[in-house]
């Protein structure tokens, strides 16, 4: 069979560049993980050398409590700007996400719209 060139029609091309922003999309995911695990591993060291008397006072401390009391029994600004931090890069992630979700959904959606109309090619 010869088969000769066909360039790439707008379908393809779409799928390309979306494909490539999913790309771009994921890495900037992996580093705002990353970042929002160093921040949480952080905040928890800290939290260690406290959370021994925090249960002394509160005995049921959930760790969002746990850590609005290591900011306000804090002498240093540390535990805010990790929390702020954790919760700044935890949100970026998420969002992103959801991102990433919508292009991949898009990528398939019209993958079948071409897998559609080829198979309408050769039927009709």
């Amino acid at each position: 069979m010869n088969k000769e060139y066909q360039p790439l029609n707008d379908h393809e091309q779409d799928i390309i560049r979306w494909t490539d922003e999913v790309i771009r999309l994921s890495t900037e995911y992996e580093k705002e993980r990353k970042a929002y695990g160093e921040a949480k591993a952080n905040l928890d060291v800290l939290l260690a050398g406290k959370i021994l008397g925090f249960l002394e006072t509160k005995k049921n401390l959930g760790i969002e409590m746990a850590y609005e009391l290591l900011m306000a029994t804090s002498t240093t600004l540390i535990a805010e700007d990790l929390y702020k931090a954790m919760i700044r890069h935890e949100n970026n992630y998420k969002a992103l996400e959801k991102i990433i979700d919508a292009y991949n959904s898009k990528i398939m959606g019209t993958q079948s719209i071409m897998k559609y109309k080829l198979e309408g090619e050769r039927h009709g």
